[in-house]
């Protein structure tokens, strides 16, 4: 069995822990907004922005991998990432003071979460033997969800022993961490004169290959889902009185670690188009079970199912997104996917944060709940043969 667990594939693992890290840090700034005078409809603004952006970044993000290199890329991703938290510390007062500005600076994280996403993303792809993928994009996902379970309750100790400022100093100095870590490592040259047409397509022109809308459609819906926990489960669960606010995504990240690790060679020997139906449906019953729930026990289960769900979704439309793709293609794909993924969430952050500022929380996760049923239905509309294995 080819080796997975290489000192790149160690090295980029943490790499992403840290950005992801910093990432989940601000999974608290909805308080810091609701404290600051924000309502519902901006939260998600902005909130989203930051996920518009990242999506809008991608083309010229795997443009600066094809000419960067990985490594370069992740480093550049790193400087915004030390940077922009930053810009944070200057927001003081009511939040209407300095939307706009605050606007520009989740753009701007926005554009940094692109390269941090994507490069190290395309980086651990090239090196993940063909038959161990959906183990080893699971494996190396499981950095980010450990930084989630573990980014919030962190941003809640922090912000209730020193404020959202360190906060934002925390955010920053984690970035610096990948900058000593990827410099370790070598990048993968490759030869230009060695690629074919077919991998020298452009980023839109890769879009809409119909091999590649259909996965695409689904990540958008996941994102739209997604978006419903992101950016108002903090808020729903303070609503509810619940006294642990971050009770949700440790149990969310419990689930999809243990899914990652004992499901990824599962994943691997039944196949994405056995897997994935199943993952869409019981998402769709996680969503819906935060309905009624009233108590940190029912957020904890909800968290738990949508985390068992999503610890097999990722991974498996990831797998089938660049399975069979040449190498230099993988950019491209990792963007559109993870970017679909971002722009998902954006539309969610809009859509849901006008629905439950006008009908509650209620209506966001029955809407969160049929978007993952209209996945499922999309995915079940692709060809049984081209679900596992599709023509490249």
């Amino acid at each position: 069995m080819a080796d997975l667990y290489t000192r790149r594939f160690l090295t980029l693992w943490l790499t992403h822990f840290c950005f992801m890290l910093s990432v989940g840090l601000f999974y608290l700034l909805p308080l810091f907004l609701k404290t600051n005078g924000a309502d519902r409809i901006d939260v998600g603004l902005i909130m989203g922005s930051l996920a518009l952006a990242a999506v809008l970044a991608r083309p010229l993000t795997t443009w600066v991998i094809d000419r960067l290199g990985r490594r370069k890329t992740v480093l550049l991703g790193a400087f915004l990432f030390i940077v922009t938290p930053l810009l944070y510390l200057v927001f003081k007062g009511p939040v209407e003071n300095y939307y706009w500005t605050l606007i520009l600076v989740r753009v701007l994280h926005g554009v940094g979460l692109s390269l941090c996403l994507t490069a190290p993303f395309t980086w651990v792809s090239d090196l993940v033997p063909p038959g161990r993928m959906n183990e080893g994009l699971g494996i190396f996902g499981v950095s980010g969800l450990i930084a989630m379970a573990v980014g919030p309750a962190l941003g809640e100790l922090v912000v209730s022993q020193a404020g959202f400022d360190a906060l934002f100093w925390i955010a920053s100095g984690l970035a610096v961490f990948p900058v000593i870590l990827v410099r370790t490592i070598p990048d993968r040259a490759v030869d230009p004169g060695s690629e074919s047409e077919q991998e020298r397509d452009s980023f839109f022109r890769v879009l809409i290959r119909p091999d590649t809308m259909p996965i695409t459609g689904i990540a958008l819906l996941f994102g739209f889902g997604m978006a419903s926990t992101m950016n108002f489960v903090t808020l729903y669960a303070q609503q509810r009185g619940i006294s642990v606010v971050s009770i949700f995504f440790i149990a969310f990240s419990g689930a999809a670690i243990v899914t990652r690790i004992f499901g990824g060679r599962l994943a691997d020997r039944v196949g994405e188009g056995r897997i994935i139906p199943f993952a869409l449906a019981l998402s769709s019953i996680g969503f819906l079970s935060l309905i009624p729930a009233a108590s940190t026990t029912f957020f904890m289960v909800s968290g738990f199912i949508v985390g068992l769900a999503h610890g097999f979704l990722f991974p498996g439309l990831t797998t089938t997104m660049v399975k069979g793709r040449p190498y230099n293609m993988r950019p491209k794909l990792i963007a559109i996917f993870t970017g679909a993924v971002d722009g998902g969430i954006f539309a969610g952050s809009l859509v849901l944060g006008r629905v439950g500022e006008s009908l509650g929380f209620g209506p966001v996760y029955l809407i969160a709940c049929l978007a993952m049923l209209s996945a499922l239905a999309v995915f079940m509309a692709i060809p049984v043969r081209k679900r596992n294995n599709p023509d490249r």
